[in-house]
């Protein structure tokens, strides 16, 4: 069974002796757990992930739905309509690519990705390769920003 916002409510009302929410006003209360679910999902990301199936921008960067504030895994290619599942991508170090492949960025362009980096400097975005063709979609794992209740 799910908890709810209001189950939560109740406990704070039954522990507060405040029924009637005159001291801690219901709209307030709903505050206070938003904040507790963005910090549950700051300090374990995987509490708020999700799958997406997203589409390839073209180039090498990318970035995952606006809800998400963290990328946790680029898990496979979906094809061009997104319900093909296809072969898997694994991710590698950027540092990587850059020693040892410094022109990986201007490579031949594909509808399918082989590999992603993260940087962890900046959550959101990440780069494949080969660069996207910006037709292929691919499934990303992310940690969603919860919803204010």
């Amino acid at each position: 069974m799910a908890i709810t916002a209001r189950n939560v409510i109740d406990r704070i009302n039954a522990i507060s002796i405040d029924k009637l929410n005159t001291r801690w006003p219901v709209a307030e209360l709903l505050l206070w757990i938003g904040d507790g679910m963005r910090e549950a999902c700051l300090r374990r990301p995987a509490v708020g992930s999700k799958a997406s199936v997203v589409q390839l921008a073209t180039g090498t960067r990318q970035t995952i739905p606006t809800d998400g504030w963290m990328l946790l895994d680029v898990a496979r290619n979906m094809g061009v309509t997104g319900t093909v599942p296809g072969r898997a991508i694994t991710p590698v170090e950027r540092s990587d690519m850059d020693r040892f492949q410094p022109d990986w960025h201007t490579e031949t362009k594909a509808i399918e990705v082989a590999h992603y980096m993260l940087d962890e400097r900046d959550p959101r975005a990440f780069y494949v390769t080969p660069p996207s063709t910006g037709t292929g979609r691919v499934e990303v794992i992310y940690s969603a920003v919860p919803p204010i209740p």
